[in-house]
């Protein structure tokens, strides 16, 4: 009897730190985040951002990413629950990744009437003259992050398969970045686009609920209507 109870006690305790684990790692990238922004917005207070503020952003975005996952709910019930050392963020939720890829836009790109400034406001970029794009190749590969970063928070279904509900803001935010990034149309789908869309698809796009046609069709719709 006794070595029952110990096992079960054991169970429990297994299961709380695999609860634990994912709270805590839930909540040093939501930390992160804050981080990043907080210091984007000190930065932006006495200086002009550079591409290296605008690289910080690209990052982080890739990180939030990298930790997502097309389930609504990654707490595990029981020890039979397999859980996932990097995908610790949920599609909805407090902590989901889609929440915190819209934190990021939106502090970054949102024009907001009577309020603070979108981050973009204070980024000085240098065109490259030899680049008949008009900016250096890591800019455009940025820009491309963020649109499909954006294009895949609109897209996300579920596990369930259930599509999530886009808001006014986040329809705003879209506008926005579209519109604040300034590329022309053939810029816009152009190579560099291409090629970073075609490697995040490959990395995330399965496991986030999302098919590369749904993203190449919404970034193209966005693009139409910037």
């Amino acid at each position: 009897m006794g070595l029952v109870l110990d096992q079960t006690t054991e169970s429990k305790r297994q299961l709380e730190r695999q609860r634990r684990y994912v709270q805590d790692t839930q909540r040093s990238i939501v930390d992160g985040v804050e981080t990043v922004l907080s210091g984007l917005r000190e930065q932006a207070l006495g200086h002009l951002l550079s591409v290296v503020d605008l690289l910080r952003l690209r990052a982080f975005l890739l990180v939030v990413l990298g930790a997502g996952s097309k389930k609504t709910d990654l707490m595990p019930k029981d020890l039979n629950a397999q859980v996932h050392r990097r995908q610790v963020l949920p599609s909805g939720g407090e902590a989901s990744w889609r929440r915190l890829i819209g934190r990021l836009l939106y502090d970054f790109f949102r024009e907001r009437v009577g309020g603070r400034a979108p981050l973009i406001k204070h980024l000085r970029l240098e065109s490259d003259d030899d680049d008949s794009n008009g900016f250096p190749e890591d800019v455009l590969e940025c820009w491309a992050t963020c649109f499909w970063a954006l294009c895949a928070m609109r897209v996300a279904v579920t596990d369930a398969g259930a599509s999530f509900a886009v808001s006014n803001s986040e329809a705003a935010l879209a506008k926005d970045l579209y519109r604040f990034t300034r590329l022309l149309p053939q810029q816009a789908i152009g190579a560099v686009v291409h090629d970073v869309f075609a490697g995040m698809n490959g990395r995330y796009a399965e496991r986030l609920g999302i098919t590369a046609e749904r993203i190449e069709m919404e970034h193209r719709g966005l693009v139409h209507g910037a």
